[in-house]
């Protein structure tokens, strides 16, 4: 009669020590999904979820978020192709499982391409996803269809002196020949010695096709043009 006390004791025991050995461990902040949209609801759920854009639409990012607790943070830093565009952040108000939406929305048109965006809990990358902005369908196809550097330019902006040899004192212009769409950029680098001289660098925007457009870009000695390639 004694040893039954002790047995079920023991019994006891080893159901505490199994239950606290099989207990679930605290849930990690994280992101289960990342969903691209037009818009957002009241909820920060999406709205018209797409991954293509238009140049002159604002971005809309809904990210479901779990295992977060109050007084955390989550931050959206937005990207085109590796150069960041912006930066915000959320309290987040509650623990648990909930949504947080982020918006981009810039007074100029996007440049056509690549985008991702990345939510971060506290600093650190929980999720990220990729989108894209599109030509709109009345664009025509953008294309270089000349390149070509010369020493002199007619009132046109069509080259007189083609050559590839300048002397340090030259203006060395460029002339492009090209089909622009409809909110394209077109960039001009120059490069000595395969380092990009960034203070030359040009830009131009597009507001309407420019089929067969004639463009001159030129880079200016300062006192004088380096030898080299």
């Amino acid at each position: 009669m004694t040893k039954k006390p002790a047995l079920l004791i023991l019994t006891i025991g080893l159901l505490l020590t199994l239950a606290c050995t099989l207990s679930p461990a605290p849930q990690k902040p994280a992101v289960s999904s990342i969903t691209m949209a037009k818009g957002l609801d009241a909820d920060y759920k999406p709205l018209n979820p797409t991954e293509v854009y238009s140049p002159l639409e604002p971005f809309y990012c809904s990210a479901a978020v779990t295992g977060v607790k109050e007084g955390m943070t989550a931050t959206a830093r937005w990207y085109y192709g590796d150069q960041l565009l912006y930066e915000s952040s959320t309290p987040l108000y509650q623990g648990g499982s909930q949504r947080v939406g982020f918006e981009l929305k810039s007074t100029e048109p996007w440049p056509i391409g690549d985008y991702r965006v990345e939510i971060y809990i506290d600093e650190q990358l929980a999720g990220q996803t990729s989108f894209k902005v599109q030509p709109p369908p009345d664009a025509i196809p953008s294309a270089v269809k000349k390149a070509v550097l010369s020493k002199v330019v007619d009132d046109s902006g069509k080259p007189t002196s083609p050559t590839v040899t300048f002397a340090p004192g030259d203006t060395v212009y460029l002339c492009v020949e090209a089909d622009v769409g409809k909110y394209s950029r077109l960039w001009v680098r120059w490069y000595y010695q395969g380092q990009e001289l960034q203070q030359a660098r040009k830009v131009m925007f597009f507001e309407d096709n420019k089929p067969g457009a004639n463009l001159v870009f030129s880079l200016t000695p300062s006192p004088q043009l380096t030898a080299g390639d």
